[in-house]
């Protein structure tokens, strides 16, 4: 062992301390580059879209989180180069000032300007960015600086300033997600622009008007410069007059006072339970006491705060809240000019101003008149320290473009001429494209040539059009609009677009085909007059909802492997004991059809929902035979007709209010189309990534003609709208105004809500009539035993108590293609997976039964519903495929599910029976038509339907329900008369079932209904 002595100093070479010191740092930075940094654990507020039943039914449409106009980026060809033959450039190692991005950390970069965005993604693999700077065509690889660590250099792009959306794509997969954010500055660096200005828009043809998130030191310091220069005439400084039921608050002495419209948040006075503001002041907790508000005698709600106490919790440039409304956070409303998009999350909220005083506005009125087409860059000084820069965007001014020509692809048969027309008022050139086949890009992603390209012309309206000599039937065409660059728009002079009012498209993704309408082509033969006749009245209507795919994709549909899953195969179902033949034998006579609008369906057939249309005017291309040539129009026609000829009215479920994923209208005018927040992001109340601006006048009128079109040209005789809710009320009313003009017997219904909230209270005062989930929720409860009797009662009656004028207008129904499978939901299962049937699931069943059949409104199941077809457990599978969305047609024949069967189609029958007329009522009838028989227990139920003999010659009904574990007793005065037993429980026989009870009415009598079981009466033999 040495001995210990003191050490010599040591002696380390130059060489040996200059490798050590870059070894430290080295591993230091790939430290810090795996660490989380401070932005993660920063406190975010809770999600703003509430989590009622209508959530999950919303999310499960389209993939929100790509970019609204992309297709599958697996699809797409490698296009990394950012400019052709550029030097590579490697990536410096970022600093502390540096924003590095991650998968859960969604920040807006550049705290301090710079060209590389730095990404952090520890599962290795592929990185690749896509943007709205290019509209969303390249797919742009990153280049790695450390072990996952990736960064890509913004100079190549040739692009104004702004703000532009981007998504990283992994692996050939998009991130999940909002679209990220960032803002490149005049130099095209990367850089967050100060948060002084929210918004800058063009009102009238020379007034901007510049709305302020801060107010200047010096407002006669300020001074505006143009390019291109339409003169400054004047500067104005104007004070907001806002209400404070639009921007929530007002200031009282030294507080604020808080204030909740539910008018304003299209909510009814009654349906609010319950207020709550949340903001940073008070952690974002809506439970905290002093945040709770007050309903006031105007049905507004209100709390009053300190404003130094909220001023002195908030060390942030902005003092963001949210109302918070019977637990659901509630976006703000759309002309609510404080709201913002909180810096660093994806969260639109309110805000208050700092010092309590209102931001002032400047307008800008200029010398010339604003060429929308090339609206202004705006070069700011004495506003902020720094120089800001911004560009206007039209506003309401867009309203003023109106056209009543005819659009898209017409044949003028005097002339002998083919016109083309497109409306897109701010585009600065489009083109016509004509191709020799249906598609502008192949399978592969390889650009096709047109083999003629076409300029039109542009006339006053904002309609682009070209008249070509012949009738070009058969034709394939696609146009290419070019428009202006910057904050939100979506133009892109490189991508060819569809034609929105196409007849037929080869798919969604490619060419539009011009159609000839008037010339019958096979299978179709032309309207029969027995199909043309075809009325159902609506009180006898009832409604099944299936799905062209679903109905004939599986093998036990017996049909020809080249029609499964096709509009003929529906067909080809009859005779077969499936399909047409078991809606026959079930009773049902409306098919509704899930949207057959043209959606994204790619080169593969797949399956789809179709809750993602882009074409209004087109059927679906992948559920036909020839869909390169079009024979999709004469094949639904087919189907549309030989439904009629077979008894069967025909619905569609049609989706207006948010586009699909090819999404041409983003390319068409994005700020036209669509409704979009301050930030440029698109409003997302239905949760599927974009929401249609239906109250601009030309997006009014396509809905209107899309819906007279398909009346029209397919006989089609009902609507069941996705989200109405999100259609503005206005464009409801036209859409009645015209129907009811012209074709007075179709039948429009809402689904009458959105993430912003519910329309009931509206619907009720039209002739329009809405699923109603207020029999869904109680229906279900009820029938499973878990009581909910007084809502029950309301749903029997049909919702008169309510919302609606009568009781045809309530769509009753308890499971549809959105959420669980109605088994999986009330099977006794944990994991909600109800493929093992039992015979508490055929009791509860047939309870349901009796339920929606035994209601006054207009009842509708869905597919599989009948026997008792499960999901697997799986609540939404609008992404799960074929193996659980077709219907697999053998399994009616498991145990308990035929008898099931059965029985709904016993219940059908009855209630369309004259013994059952009671129960189709088209008027509201007195409050005393139906009587309802209960003690107080919460599992059992009677009611007496036409029990005050308002309708002297229709038989009263009489329904005892029992949905509890042990018999029930009713005791029950019936109307006079001679009664008999009509359903036991396990049978439904109009003239009586075998060994049922018969006894005279005019007095009281006692029932005994065993467990989870419905005993039904009439009287009037």
């Amino acid at each position: 062992m040495a001995s210990k002595q003191p050490k010599p100093a040591p002696f380390i070479h130059p060489v040996s301390l200059a490798i050590t010191i870059s070894l430290l740092f080295a591993f230091g930075f790939l430290w810090f580059t795996r660490q989380p940094d401070s932005g993660e654990t920063a406190p975010m507020e809770p999600i703003v879209i509430g989590t009622s039943g209508v959530v999950d039914d919303r999310t499960n449409q389209t993939d929100q989180t790509n970019p609204t106009d992309q297709t599958d980026p697996s699809d797409r060809t490698d296009q990394s180069d950012v400019v052709a033959d550029a030097p590579v450039v490697l990536p410096p190692r970022p600093d502390l000032l540096d924003t590095i991005l991650r998968p859960d950390h969604r920040e807006i970069p550049g705290m301090v300007a710079t060209n590389w965005l730095y990404y952090r993604n520890d599962t290795g693999g592929e990185i690749r960015v896509a943007g709205s700077w290019d509209g969303w065509e390249g797919r742009f690889a990153l280049t790695p600086v450390a072990r996952g660590l990736y960064a890509f250099d913004v100079s190549g792009f040739d692009v104004p300033f702004g703000r532009y959306e981007f998504k990283f794509i992994v692996d050939g997969q998009w991130e999940p997600g909002e679209n990220r954010l960032l803002h490149l500055n005049e130099h095209g660096l990367i850089e967050r622009p100060p948060q002084v200005i929210a918004q800058a828009l063009i009102e009238e043809d020379r007034l901007i008007r510049i709305r302020l998130n801060e107010i200047p030191e010096a407002r006669e310091d300020v001074s505006i410069e143009m390019e291109p220069d339409y003169g400054v005439a004047r500067l104005e400084w104007v004070e907001p007059e806002v209400a404070p039921h639009v921007v929530g608050y007002r200031f009282e002495d030294h507080d604020v006072e808080f204030v909740f419209s539910p008018e304003t948040y299209g909510l009814s006075a009654d349906a609010v339970q319950w207020v709550s503001v949340a903001g940073a002041f008070n952690g974002w907790d809506p439970n905290t006491e002093h945040t709770r508000m007050r309903r006031t005698e105007d049905d507004e709600w209100t709390v009053r705060i300190p404003y130094a106490y909220i001023d002195g919790k908030i060390t942030e440039e902005h003092i963001f809240f949210k109302f918070v409304v019977n637990g659901e956070w509630m976006n703000p409303p759309a002309d609510a000019p404080n709201a913002q998009v909180q810096p660093g999350t994806p969260h639109m909220n309110l805000t208050l101003p700092r010092g309590g005083a209102g931001r002032p506005e400047l307008l800008i009125h200029t010398v010339r008149d604003i060429d929308l087409r090339d609206p202004p860059g705006l070069i700011f000084d004495g506003l902020h320290e720094r120089r800001l820069r911004a560009r206007p965007s039209p506003d309401t001014i867009l309203n003023r473009y109106v056209s009543d020509k005819a659009l898209g692809a017409t044949l003028d048969r005097e002339a002998d001429e083919t016109h083309f027309r497109l409306f897109s008022p701010r585009a600065v050139q489009v083109d016509l494209g004509l191709f020799d086949g249906p598609y502008h890009r192949t399978a592969d992603d390889v650009a096709v040539e047109p083999a003629e390209i076409l300029p039109m012309t542009r006339d006053g309206d904002g309609v682009w059009e070209i008249a070509l000599d012949g009738l070009r039937i058969g034709q394939y065409y696609a146009f290419r609009v070019s428009g202006p660059r910057g904050d939100g728009e979506g133009f892109n002079p490189n991508r060819w677009l569809g034609d929105p009012y196409a007849f037929a498209v080869s798919l969604a993704e490619g060419n539009s085909i011009v159609t000839d309408l008037s010339t019958p082509q096979a299978p179709w033969r032309g309207w029969t007059p027995e199909a043309r006749a075809l009325r159902i009245p609506w009180e006898d209507m009832v409604i099944y909802e299936t799905h062209v795919r679903h109905f004939t994709w599986d093998d036990s549909s017996k049909v020809q492997a080249d029609l499964r899953g096709n509009y003929l195969g529906f067909l080809a179902t009859e005779g077969l004991g499936t399909g047409l033949d078991h809606l026959k034998a079930l009773g049902v006579n409306v098919v509704q059809f899930m949207p057959i609008h043209e959606f994204p369906n790619g080169f593969e057939v797949r399956h789809d929902w179709g809750y993602a249309t882009d074409f209004f005017f087109a059927p679906e291309s992948s559920f036909a035979q020839n869909p390169r040539e079009g024979s999709q129009v004469w094949e639904f026609r087919h189907v549309v007709n030989e439904l009629k000829e077979h008894g069967f009215a025909v619905f569609l479920d049609v989706v207006y209010n948010h586009i699909g994923g090819v999404n041409m209208f983003n390319a068409i005018d994005r700020l036209y189309y669509f409704r979009l927040n301050p930030d440029f992001t698109n409003m997302n109340f239905s949760g599927v990534g974009n929401d249609v601006h239906s109250e601009r006048p030309m997006v009014r009128r396509l809905i209107v003609e899309s819906v007279l079109f398909w009346v029209e040209e397919y006989g089609i005789d009902g609507f069941r709208f996705d989200l109405g809710e999100l259609i503005d009320d206005d464009t409801l009313l036209e859409i009645e105004r015209e129907i009811r003009a012209k074709y007075p017997h179709v039948v429009l219904h809402s689904e009458p809500w959105s993430f912003r909230g519910h329309h009931k209270d509206f619907i009720g005062r039209t002739t329009w009539g809405a699923w109603n989930d207020e029999f869904r929720e109680p229906a279900k409860r009820f029938v499973s035993g878990r009581g909910d009797v007084e809502n029950m009662m309301r749903g029997i009656r049909g919702s008169v108590e309510g919302w609606a004028q009568h009781p045809l207008q309530s769509v009753n129904y308890m499971e549809s293609h959105d959420d669980y499978s109605l088994v999986d939901e009330l099977t006794s299962n944990p994991e909600r997976d109800g493929r093992e049937l039992s015979y508490r699931d055929e009791r509860i069943h047939k309870l349901a039964a009796t339920l929606i059949m035994g209601s006054l409104g207009t009842p509708m199941i869905t597919e599989g519903q009948d026997w008792m077809r499960s999901k697997h457990g799986i609540r939404n599978t609008y992404n799960q495929g074929d193996e659980l969305n077709a219907l697999r047609w053998d399994e009616r024949d498991r145990p308990h599910a035929r008898e099931v069967t059965d029985y709904y189609a016993q219940m059908i029958h009855f209630r369309l029976s004259d013994a059952g007329r009671a129960l189709r009522v088209a008027e509201n009838p007195g409050m005393d038509y139906v009587r309802f028989i209960h003690d107080g227990s919460e599992t059992a139920l009677g009611w007496i339907v036409n029990a005050n003999n308002e309708r002297p010659d229709v038989p009263a009904v009489m329904i005892l329900m029992n949905a509890g574990e042990h018999e029930a007793i009713f005791e029950a005065r019936l109307p006079s008369g001679r009664w008999i037993q009509v359903g036991d429980g396990d049978q439904v026989v109009s003239d009586g079932v075998p060994g049922g009870v018969m006894f005279n009415g005019g007095r009281t009598q006692s029932f005994t209904v065993p467990a989870r079981t419905a005993h039904i009466f009439r009287n009037g033999l």
